[in-house]
């Protein structure tokens, strides 16, 4: 996502000057960080291009590598979630989303947040 005049920013550092900026970001009440790309761009966005890999690869297998931010949008547009509910989901460092498409265009949801792989590591 693109986060304008906030890229590369702490949320910690943001809050000190824009606290209600941040927190209506984030809860779906304002468009876009100042400068920045607006959580329905991002959804649209990621969709878009995920479509267009299921398209070419049509049959096939892929894997997609993101961000947490980005899989919670592309989740959030594929499964017509409102707006404001798109930070819904949790998405782990490492976690496994998995997404079947069907011939229709049918987008079923079969795991998300997946971390049994870590298991066994001993990670905290």
């Amino acid at each position: 996502m693109h986060y304008g005049e906030w890229e590369g920013l702490p949320a910690s550092d943001i809050a000190k000057t824009q606290a209600d900026l941040l927190r209506e970001f984030f809860t779906g009440r304002r468009q876009a960080a100042p400068g920045g790309e607006t959580v329905q761009q991002l959804r649209e966005r990621t969709a878009a291009a995920l479509r267009d890999l299921v398209d070419r690869y049509q049959g096939g297998r892929l894997v997609v590598v993101s961000h947490g931010n980005a899989i919670a949008a592309l989740l959030a547009e594929l499964l017509g979630m409102p707006v404001d509910r798109t930070w819904a989901f949790a998405v782990a460092n490492t976690s496994v989303t998995r997404l079947t498409f069907g011939r229709s265009g049918r987008v079923t949801l079969g795991a998300v947040n997946d971390t049994s792989h870590l298991e066994g590591l001993g990670l905290p």
